[in-house]
């Protein structure tokens, strides 16, 4: 039976729309995020979750925290679930970022423009595929619920879409979101149930 993928980014810290968290340590929420995982927790309280998985980095497991507490359930932690590894640009706030010719090339040609010291966006994205599908196997027919980053969410979004990477700003994933894949390999493939839904409980 097909597993059910719900794909949550991680609630709101400051560095969002300003600098590149990337893989940093001690990057919090703050008070607007510690609400909204609060609030994701009670959304999903009747959503039938029989695994939660998370990155590593703190922001998500913050954000899991709640959710955890609500079903009763560990979160187990994934690398493969981490943050696009930003190499040299860790830290660097965006408008500092916006003149490079680099950086520019990295958001009109993601498959083919490696960070520099960094990861190609097309690894995080087979990274990520491959969790699933191990997941997908060992799990099928239930929903699990999967806290991490808004790329690496984009990435998994445009496989099941089967959109190349390139596209990647046409989506759009805010702070809490949820995204559900069902993750199927008969016929169609993967289906994309909800995308970027930040205000329906989901039952």
């Amino acid at each position: 039976m097909p597993a059910t993928f719900i794909l949550i980014r991680h609630a709101s810290c400051d560095p969002i729309g300003i600098s590149i968290s990337g893989r940093l340590p001690d990057i919090h929420l703050n008070s607007k995020g510690a609400k909204e995982a609060e609030n994701l927790a009670t959304r999903l309280a009747r959503s039938r979750i029989s695994k939660i998985y998370s990155s590593p980095l703190e922001r998500a497991l913050e954000t899991a925290k709640p959710l955890s507490r609500e079903l009763g359930i560990a979160t187990i932690t994934s690398e493969h679930f981490a943050e696009l590894e930003f190499g040299q640009w860790t830290g660097s706030p965006l408008q500092d970022l916006a003149s490079s010719e680099h950086w520019k090339r990295f958001n009109t040609f993601r498959s083919g423009t490696r960070i520099p010291e960094g990861e190609l966006m097309l690894e995080a994205q087979t990274r990520a595929i491959a969790e699933l599908i191990r997941i997908s196997e060992r799990h099928g027919g239930e929903r699990i619920a999967i806290i991490t980053h808004g790329d690496i969410i984009k990435s998994i979004l445009l496989y099941a879409l089967g959109i190349p990477i390139d596209f990647l700003f046409r989506l759009e994933i805010d702070p809490a979101s949820l995204s559900v894949i069902l993750w199927r390999w008969a016929e169609y493939g993967p289906t994309v149930l909800r995308f970027n839904d930040t205000g329906s409980v989901l039952s």
